[in-house]
């Protein structure tokens, strides 16, 4: 997950740069199965949606931690967050907060799509966003036991010929 995390810093990397960024990814997480693109798409949506509804200098934060057979993966930002009313709608299609602090524009559909993409991945993703704390979204990717590592081996000479 470190990866993709970096991927998507160093992507955003020109407009992240009115927010400090603080990112705090435990060590010896655990390697999950997952879709590179797809879950670099999510933490693409959280950031593009924390740095459309958040002010200039506000800051972020990027966690990912362990929770028993889940890896737990939270973007956080100190704006002005979500009222409880809400919450439960945040991650349907084209639903939009309207509270005058954000922008025009958008379709609302990142969540939405970052709501798919998890559930394809079996995890879940909530919002959590108490009074005067900007707002949290948290998604889990489940682990697995990967299967031990398969050695790589040399093809097969061709019939009759020899490897060059």
């Amino acid at each position: 997950i470190e990866e993709v995390v970096e991927g998507v810093l160093e992507r955003l990397e020109h407009r992240l740069a009115a927010h400090p960024v603080t990112v705090a990814v435990a060590e010896d997480l655990p390697l999950v199965q997952l879709d590179f693109t797809e879950i670099d798409q999510v933490l693409t949506n959280l950031l593009e949606n924390a740095l459309k509804y958040t002010p200039p200098g506000t800051p972020f934060a990027i966690a990912a931690r362990r929770d028993g057979d889940h890896l737990e993966i939270s973007v956080a930002d100190q704006g002005p967050g979500v009222a409880p009313a809400h919450l439960g709608y945040l991650f349907d299609k084209f639903y939009r907060v309207q509270n005058g602090q954000g922008p025009d524009g958008g379709t609302g559909l990142g969540l939405a799509i970052s709501k798919g993409l998890i559930a394809a991945h079996g995890g879940t993703i909530w919002a959590e966003s108490p009074p005067g704390a900007g707002l949290t979204i948290t998604f889990t990717l489940p682990i697995e036991d990967l299967p031990d590592a398969v050695p790589i081996t040399p093809p097969l000479a061709p019939a009759g010929g020899s490897r060059p």
